[in-house]
């Protein structure tokens, strides 16, 4: 009769990162910053990770040659912080078209998922100087045209009608009543001052806590009696990928409960159609910028040079800071849903993962997870 192999224990990441010649730090923020709790994570690391937690691309483009033919060691129980999972558990961000759909669907009144994508769409336009854009671009565009005593490109003349007659009739129709006149600059101020105040400092928030609960779980692997289980093979039951219970997951949800109140504070009164009307700018000034001939138009030698002209902080991480952060918003949302569990834990680690990758210092808050936003 042959007898069964024993079980040999998974070896703790940083123990295995570091006897494989990583630096001790670099292999802590691999498992702190990026999620990668066992061997098997390592698989999902790719080089665009390594590089942004301080890697040089060389070295990172050689971890991900060395990690990538990493087999799981158990297939039918993925790590819970796996980032191939995260599309089957985190929710998806909609494209602009999908965007206003869902404005015409809820009839631009009531407090939903399009109104918080509006709302991070509004802030980061506002961050980046997007809603002095246009104003700018038509300047430079005649002064060009003048100089070069040429007549002006058709497009300056849409242009300035999307600047002074917004009637937002693509997403107030279905509203008897409403139209572009409702929105004033008074009104659209105000909005961008609660999200300024309130939303994305809730965001902030949430991440702090999500990080703090997992560095807690991290911290619960490192301990000594945890460390001899794991080494003995006396692991019970835990959850695949983690070496220690979880901490009790309240905080998340008492901190997505002051999310959605920090939402609700952004939104009261008319703040739902102001908002949808401000990310709907930002949404036509991002398609006026790509336009690729528009450089040429104001007497810029490329795209970058006329970013420079137009004051704009439109970075090149943009559209990704923006969808990371959208997806973020909208996860908390779900939280409230959530059952408790594996599925919860998958969930949160799989946040914890998209909140890693959000530039926080680019949205005026401080590096440091405290929740404090920096003035």
């Amino acid at each position: 009769m042959n007898e069964d192999k024993p079980v040999v224990p998974e070896k703790n990441i940083i123990v295995f990162l570091t006897e494989s010649g990583v630096p001790e730090e670099t292999a802590k923020k691999i498992q702190e910053n990026l999620g990668a709790l066992s061997v098997d994570d390592l698989a999902f690391l790719k080089e665009s990770d390594l590089v942004g937690i301080g890697m040089k691309t060389i070295q990172a483009r050689r971890f991900v040659k060395q990690f990538a033919a990493v087999a799981p060691t158990n297939p039918a129980a993925p790590a819970i912080f796996g980032s191939a999972l995260l599309d089957d558990i985190l929710p998806i961000v909609p494209g602009d078209t999908a965007w206003l759909e869902m404005l015409k669907a809820g009839g631009v009144l009531k407090v939903d998922d399009s109104s918080v994508i509006s709302a991070v769409h509004a802030a980061l336009a506002h961050k980046a100087g997007l809603f002095n854009v246009l104003e700018r671009i038509i300047t430079l565009m005649e002064e060009f045209s003048e100089k070069n005593e040429n007549p002006i490109d058709p497009s300056f003349y849409r242009l300035k009608k999307d600047m002074t007659r917004k009637t937002y009739a693509e997403i107030f129709s279905a509203i008897d009543g409403l139209d572009g006149s409702f929105v004033s600059e008074t009104r659209k101020r105000t909005a961008l001052k609660r999200i300024e105040e309130h939303l994305l400092p809730a965001l902030f928030s949430f991440y702090g806590h999500l990080k703090n609960w997992h560095g807690a779980w991290n911290e619960g692997a490192m301990n000594p009696m945890n460390l001899y289980m794991m080494i003995s093979g006396n692991m019970g039951g835990l959850p695949p990928g983690m070496l220690a219970t979880p901490p009790d997951t309240g905080i998340l949800r008492d901190a997505a409960s002051d999310f959605n109140t920090a939402a609700n504070k952004v939104f009261a009164g008319c703040g739902v159609p102001v908002v949808a009307a401000i990310a709907y700018d930002a949404m036509k000034i991002r398609e006026a910028l790509a336009n690729t001939g528009l450089p040429a138009m104001i007497g810029a030698t490329d795209r970058d040079h006329m970013l420079k002209l137009l004051g704009s902080a439109v970075a090149p991480t943009y559209p990704r800071l923006e969808q990371v952060l959208t997806r973020f918003a909208l996860a908390i949302l779900k939280v409230k849903d959530l059952a408790g569990g594996e599925n919860e834990l998958r969930y949160f680690g799989s946040m914890c993962i998209v909140g890693s990758q959000i530039n926080w210092d680019q949205l005026g808050m401080m590096g440091s997870t405290n929740g404090r936003v920096r003035r």
